[in-house]
């Protein structure tokens, strides 16, 4: 799966073919919200590009759900990753947590309407958003911790090592003569 940042490159390629696009959403209170990217007047929006962003859209909203498994993205967290479509999902995190592209969600009539105007330009700051809070392959090293310990495996670089300052401590002389870890190190590695 692409990283957020070669994600953010994707959205930032399609950000001029979207000049004029807007992400339409309607729903009612209770109902999953029903998105489209749809032309504002004046402007074109040809199927090609669509279809790219689409699919950029649905590639962010797995990655997204895959990534609120491990962090939290907020108070939205737990909403996002219920969401089972990833288009959904993607479309509503520009909303919740925001990619700084211009929102709004106007309540009427019972039912909702919300537009994200420029679409990719806001997905694209999004992604550099979501980089920052949910770093592709970095865990927190309590999780590495966790998975060390329950695998009951050890890192063979600190094994090396304790062996190396029990022998010394071991054998005495030399082991006493050192003030500090860093004096061992650099005993060790020349």
């Amino acid at each position: 799966m692409e990283n957020w940042k070669e994600l953010e490159a994707r959205f930032r390629e399609l950000e001029e073919p979207l000049r004029w696009a807007r992400a339409h959403a309607k729903w009612r209170e209770g109902e999953a919200e029903d998105w489209s990217l749809v032309c504002d007047q004046g402007g074109t929006l040809r199927f090609h590009d669509k279809q790219r962003f689409e699919a950029t859209v649905c590639l962010a909203g797995e990655k997204l759900k895959t990534g609120l498994q491990h962090r939290s993205a907020g108070e939205h967290a737990g909403e996002l990753r219920a969401e089972p479509d990833s288009l959904r999902r993607w479309y509503k995190a520009l909303l919740r947590i925001g990619g700084e592209g211009p929102i709004a969600v106007n309540a009427f009539d019972h039912s909702r309407v919300a537009n994200v105007r420029q679409p990719a330009r806001a997905s694209a700051l999004l992604c550099l958003r979501l980089a920052s809070m949910l770093p592709d392959g970095q865990e927190g090293a309590e999780s590495r911790v966790e998975r060390w310990l329950a695998r009951g495996r050890r890192h063979p670089v600190a094994v090396a090592l304790v062996a190396v300052v029990g022998l010394l401590a071991v054998l005495g002389g030399i082991a006493g003569n050192l003030n500090s870890l860093r004096d061992l190190a650099a005993w060790l590695i020349p």
